[in-house]
């Protein structure tokens, strides 16, 4: 799902922590099994697309553009 919070990002204030509810649906035809829940941040470019935001570690390396926020059992 995603969500494009209103106002934008960019008004929020530095340092202001903000609580985002998002839906969750599972299809019905979803194979049993454990799957992760990922979040992923995107900044609108010059050109009007977006592009989805790397993490970076504490050391200053790029690594993944999504974060595992949990995992989730399908039955």
């Amino acid at each position: 799902h995603d969500l494009s919070p209103q106002p934008g990002t960019a008004a929020w204030p530095v340092g202001e922590v903000r609580a985002l509810t998002m839906p969750m649906a599972v299809d019905s035809n979803t194979p049993a099994g454990v799957y992760p829940v990922i979040i992923g941040v995107y900044t609108l470019t010059a050109g009007g697309q977006f592009d989805r935001l790397q993490m970076v570690t504490a050391e200053g390396r790029l690594t993944d553009d999504f974060f595992v926020l949990a995992q989730v059992r399908a039955e």
